[in-house]
C-alpha cells in the first residue's frame, strides 16, 4: 500500500504568462537585452519605448521572472530606422500605417521553447498597423527564419547598418509584414 507521502509527484511547469510590460518590468527587460543582444539601449530609450511603444513580455508564473520580450513601436516616422530607408521605400511605406518591431529577445536558458515565436505572434495579432517593419542582422539566420515563418518578406539589405567590435560593421536586412486584416 502506498501513501501519498511515498509517491514522488513531478509538478508540470505552468505555462508562461504573456502580457504587456509595466515600469516595474523594465529592469528585467533591460537585463535580457544586455544578456542577449549586442544593441544595449539606454534607460531613456527604454522609457520612451514603454511610454510610446508596446512591450510584450513572457513571465514565468511561479517565480514571476521575465524570460523574454518583444517591442512594437507604432507609427515610427521620423525615427532613425525610418530615415535610413531609401526615399523610394519611404514613399511606399508612407502610404500605409506602419510600426516597427524594435527588439525581440529571450533569455538563452529559455530559448528553443517557442517564446520568441509566441511573442512575435502576439505582437502581430495585436498590431493596428498595415505594415510592420523590422531589421535583422545578416548573420542572424535563426531570426530571419522566424520572421519568414510569420510572413515577413525581405525589403532591402542595408550595408554596414550594425556596429561590431573593433570598428567592424554588419549588414542588416529590412523586412516587412503586411497586415491583411487592415487592407
Amino acid at each position: 500500500m502506498h501513501f501519498l507521502s511515498d509517491i514522488n509527484v513531478v509538478s508540470q511547469p505552468q505555462p508562461l504568462i504573456y502580457r504587456l510590460a509595466t515600469l516595474s518590468d523594465l529592469p528585467a527587460i533591460i537585463l535580457i537585452n544586455q544578456q542577449t543582444l549586442p544593441e544595449n539601449y539606454s534607460l531613456s530609450t527604454w522609457n520612451y519605448l514603454l511610454n510610446f511603444g508596446l512591450i510584450y513580455c513572457a513571465e514565468e508564473p511561479q517565480t514571476q521572472k521575465i524570460v523574454g520580450y518583444c517591442v512594437e513601436l507604432p507609427s515610427f516616422f521620423g525615427t532613425d530606422s525610418f530615415s535610413k530607408l531609401p526615399v523610394v521605400v519611404q514613399n511606399w511605406l508612407g502610404n500605409n500605417s506602419m510600426s516597427l518591431i524594435y527588439s525581440i529577445a529571450v533569455l538563452p536558458e529559455w530559448s528553443g521553447q517557442k517564446i520568441g515565436s509566441n511573442l512575435l505572434q502576439i505582437c502581430l495579432n495585436a498590431t493596428q498597423s498595415k505594415v510592420v517593419l523590422l531589421q535583422a542582422r545578416k548573420s542572424n539566420e535563426t531570426a530571419q527564419r522566424l520572421y519568414l515563418k510569420y510572413g515577413f518578406q525581405y525589403l532591402l539589405e542595408y550595408l554596414n547598418y550594425y556596429s561590431l567590435p573593433f570598428g567592424q560593421r554588419e549588414n542588416a536586412y529590412f523586412m516587412y509584414w503586411q497586415n491583411l486584416r487592415m487592407f
